[in-house]
């Protein structure tokens, strides 16, 4: 979940899907903490949502970003925004800052970076509480729906006392910077 001035609250997720299905969604060490915390496992299990509801999302969250990235004088989205022009897929995805917390952010990049090829998606990421086929929906558009396995606080808890590391990345205290600051949007 991330408040930003332009479009509230996120409760789901944002990806980019290739034409051949492949799902581009970076990777952060946040995504092993809040595993390992909540006892889940496995690979990210994606739930794409409805059309009305993506559209919706989208144009309520990706396109002001979108036409504000472009209208930007920021030197750093300039940058980006010519390296990618430049070299399309070529460009060092190693270097790119993507960031937990800026899922519309990172799914903009990806799909400047992979072109019409791609395509921005809105819906659910998640993964298996393991020992179990249950599904847990950490970004879930519908919070309420009763379709995620749910997680033991007690056990979380206990859990992030023996990894103090994980624990400074889930409550938000390890040094980051803000992609939408640095984007100054």
């Amino acid at each position: 979940m991330k408040e930003n001035k332009h479009t509230g609250t996120i409760k789901g997720h944002f990806w980019v899907e290739l034409a051949d299905g492949r799902k581009i969604d970076p990777h952060f060490k946040y995504y092993d903490a809040l595993k390992w915390a909540k006892n889940l496992g496995g690979e990210n299990i994606y739930r794409e949502l409805d059309m009305d509801t993506q559209r919706e999302n989208i144009n309520k969250t990706i396109i002001p970003y979108m036409i504000a990235i472009r209208k930007s004088k920021n030197e750093y989205v300039q940058q980006l925004i010519k390296a990618i022009a430049d070299q399309g897929e070529c460009v060092d995805k190693t270097t790119l800052k993507f960031e937990p917390g800026c899922c519309h952010i990172n799914a903009i990049i990806n799909k400047m970076i992979y072109g019409k090829d791609a395509r921005i998606v809105y819906g659910d990421l998640g993964w298996k509480k393991n020992g179990t086929n249950k599904i847990y929906y950490e970004y879930e558009h519908a919070w309420n729906s009763g379709d995620s396995a749910g997680y033991d606080v007690e056990d979380m808890i206990k859990r992030l006392i023996l990894r103090p590391d994980y624990f400074k990345l889930i409550m938000g205290t390890h040094k980051k910077t803000n992609l939408i600051d640095k984007f100054n949007l």
